[in-house]
């Protein structure tokens, strides 16, 4: 009986010592519950984020292209750009109904500074005194007299530094663009290139209609295609020419124009390919290919 007594109490209840270890567990597997689950929020909202993030630089991408983007450049900036970089502020624009956008903006109240925009600078890549020009007719956005002026050609880099959870991500948009003497930007993106095209064919743009009014005795005498890049390194095939390729004027036989037309541009790409060049090297390789029109205008 004896026996039978001290093991009925050996098997009920539990001691001290299986007590504390016990709750140990139990408190190690809350910890760890807890510490997923939190886990699992913090990563669906870093996630938010980043397609947010995304979200906004294409949408920055598409808005600059535009014309009323071009005209929000214009006015980003006191002053004019230069080729140093310079805070800017777009007035106009209203990303996720935010308005304007500038460095230390925050996306939402919802992330407040775990995703903000840090920076927001523009600059032109040259203003060196090569760049080719053009010189265009146009009729000034909102009415006004004709206005016929010299404008250069060139590139603005639109440099946006987004932070998210504490980490930088740049954005950088290379703009082609139109400028003035004073260096104000008269066409870019899309506008710019139709505008360009217009002139380039003795046209007069209306940038209040978007049309090009074409004069109905011009002639075309051919065309051609001309492909650079550099740097040149020889013997090597640097060159990309998945683009297209250099090819001559079907009238004269080369790339060149039958006098009295005029060589003009009608377009054209730039782009960068890196290149193999041996044992631990890559360079990067600018390829321009640029389409060429032969016109001819007799006088009116």
């Amino acid at each position: 009986m004896r026996f039978l007594t001290r093991f009925i109490k050996s098997q009920t209840g539990m001691t001290m010592t299986e007590m504390v270890v016990g709750g140990g567990i139990a408190a190690i597997a809350a910890l760890g519950a807890a510490s997923l689950l939190g886990g699992m929020s913090g990563g669906s909202k870093t996630a938010e984020m980043v397609i947010e993030k995304t979200q906004f630089a294409s949408s920055l991408g598409v808005y600059l292209n535009t014309k009323f983007g071009c005209t929000d450049l214009q006015n980003s900036v006191t002053g004019t750009f230069t080729t140093t970089d310079q805070e800017m502020s777009l007035k106009e624009w209203k990303y996720r109904g935010i308005s304007p956008w500038e460095k230390d903006q925050i996306f939402s109240d919802k992330y407040k500074k775990d995703l903000y925009l840090k920076s927001f600078t523009g600059k032109f890549v040259s203003l060196d005194a090569t760049l080719p020009s053009v010189t265009m007719s146009y009729k000034p956005d909102g009415g006004g007299p004709e206005v016929t002026e010299k404008l250069t050609k060139t590139m603005l880099k639109v440099r946006a530094v987004v932070i998210l959870n504490e980490r930088e991500y740049p954005h950088e948009f290379n703009l082609p663009v139109m400028i003035t003497a004073a260096k104000q930007i008269r066409f870019c993106g899309d506008n710019k290139t139709i505008a360009e095209t217009c002139g380039s064919l003795g046209g007069k743009y209306d940038t209040t209609t978007e049309e090009c009014k074409l004069k109905e005795t011009c002639q075309v005498q051919g065309s051609f295609k001309v492909l650079t890049c550099s740097p040149l390194v020889s013997p090597l095939p640097y060159c990309d020419t998945s683009r297209g390729d250099n090819t001559n004027n079907q009238v004269t036989g080369l790339q060149t124009c039958p006098p009295p037309s005029v060589q003009i541009s009608t377009g054209g790409e730039n782009w960068t390919i890196q290149k193999d060049c041996g044992k631990k090297c890559t360079m990067d390789v600018n390829n321009s290919l640029r389409y060429v029109t032969c016109m001819y205008c007799p006088p009116e």
